[in-house]
């Protein structure tokens, strides 16, 4: 959806929502919320989609990548307006790095999103098992996932430092500083809140 500044709100798309709202399907979106080069308003664009089906279960990948300090508020309103509204935690993807190094920055403000909504948080690692993989990849997606929800600091020392970490000392989630053996995590182990 990013890559092509997709109208969440196009009808095709409104369609695909109608539908599984209609049959009970969870409807996954893979968008970065708050994205500084797209001319839409996703935030907006998500209020009135589930304004509109208020059955839609709809879940944000990667929670919606909105965690910044300028977006997440708009997240938080969100989940609270719409129960249905749903966000994985996976980070795991092609750009580890980055994400968990952002998720860090950010871990306070992210902690205390889960502890506000935790029946709209899934788990998710953003790697699958397959033949083709190395099953290694999918112990440290395992790993660094369950780690950066039950523990005050993880270690990822399978993270390479990439060009990003570079060419930037700070970006909108904080500053941009590689340091795999000292990644903030969330601290939720033992929370009671988030079996209630």
């Amino acid at each position: 959806i990013k890559k092509f500044d997709y109208d969440l709100r196009r009808p095709s798309m409104l369609e695909v929502f109608r539908l599984a709202q209609e049959h009970g399907v969870p409807a996954l979106l893979h968008l970065w919320v708050g994205y500084g080069e797209t001319r839409r308003d996703y935030l907006q664009d998500l209020e009135a989609i589930l304004t509109s089906l208020p059955r839609l279960r709809l879940v944000l990948a990667h929670f919606g990548l909105g965690f910044d300090p300028e977006t997440l508020p708009g997240l938080v309103t969100l989940a609270t307006r719409h129960e249905n509204l749903y966000f994985d935690t996976s980070l795991y993807g092609s750009f580890c790095e980055l994400w968990f190094s952002r998720a860090s920055n950010q871990a306070t403000s992210l902690r205390e999103f889960v502890l506000a909504h935790p029946r709209q948080i899934l788990f998710g690692t953003d790697v699958f098992g397959s033949r083709r993989k190395r099953r290694q990849e999918l112990d440290d997606a395992m790993r660094a996932s369950i780690g950066f929800l039950e523990q005050e600091t993880i270690q990822c020392t399978e993270f390479r430092r990439t060009s990003y970490f570079q060419t930037l000392d700070k970006d909108k989630y904080g500053p941009v500083h590689f340091d795999p053996l000292h990644i903030q995590g969330l601290g939720l182990a033992g929370e009671d809140a988030l079996l209630g």
